[in-house]
């Protein structure tokens, strides 16, 4: 079928469940063009359709058919598949980043979540927010905030969403988006004292990390910084200690 490629998982060799679909039901063998082993096909299976999904290709939604060419399914599969502990960040995948992280069971609001589920989930998450999505580091944090809270955990990943946030910023030039997102990075900032202020986990060491943090950006960083945290009702003695960061 010109144009139309199958995207499937199987326990077995490939080549075998290939054979296996020829039957009176299409006009010919399927090609097996492409195929890599995972430690879980049917996670990746899943992540993968999300993607190809996301971007409109997916003939119907209860089969596995895309209208899309071989490089493109091959791009999905690989931004799955990389198993690289440390990935360079690209953020020109954002749109396909954020459906993969649609396809996880995110917990909504306040729900409970058990601590090893909770784990799970979030390296789930980083792994996809380490590839170029800051927004998913964020929501690994919150679920550390909201749904099975730990203060380490979400300092945690809270600092780590900063630095893929900064990393972000300066990606792009300043007239070019970059002075309005380094300006974001800086009031996440403020945001990260008066989330560990209200959940009593706020510590000298945050102090410290915010103020090495900001020292290490640009005046549009801690411009942010300085513009947010006025907003919030912080006790006085806080609101002393951040604006002499």
């Amino acid at each position: 079928m010109p144009g139309v490629l199958k995207v499937g998982r199987t326990e077995r060799q490939p080549e075998t469940r290939s054979k296996e679909l020829h039957t009176t039901g299409v006009p010919q063998p399927f090609k097996l063009e492409y195929f890599v082993f995972v430690d879980d096909c049917q996670a990746a299976e899943q992540q993968i359709h999300s993607v190809l999904e996301g971007k409109g290709l997916r003939t119907s939604s209860n089969r596995e058919f895309f209208n899309a060419c071989l490089h493109e399914v091959i791009q999905a599969i690989e931004l799955i598949t990389n198993s690289t502990s440390d990935p360079v960040p690209n953020f020109s995948l954002r749109q396909d980043l954020a459906s993969l992280v649609a396809s996880l069971l995110i917990p909504l609001g306040k729900e409970p979540l058990d601590r090893d589920d909770a784990e799970k989930l979030a390296e789930r998450l980083a792994q996809v927010a380490r590839k170029g999505y800051p927004f998913g580091m964020l929501k690994c944090a919150e679920i550390f905030e909201f749904n099975s809270p730990s203060s380490y955990l979400f300092k945690c990943y809270w600092k780590e969403y900063l630095a893929l946030s900064r990393a972000e910023a300066t990606h792009y030039p300043l007239a070019s988006g970059g002075k309005a997102l380094r300006h974001a990075v800086g009031k996440e900032s403020a945001e990260y004292i008066a989330r560990c202020n209200a959940r009593g986990w706020l510590q000298e060491e945050d102090f410290t990390f915010i103020s090495e943090f900001l020292i290490s950006g640009d005046q549009f960083q801690y411009g942010g910084y300085i513009q947010q945290i006025r907003r919030y009702k912080l006790p006085p003695s806080v609101m002393r200690r951040t604006e002499n960061l």
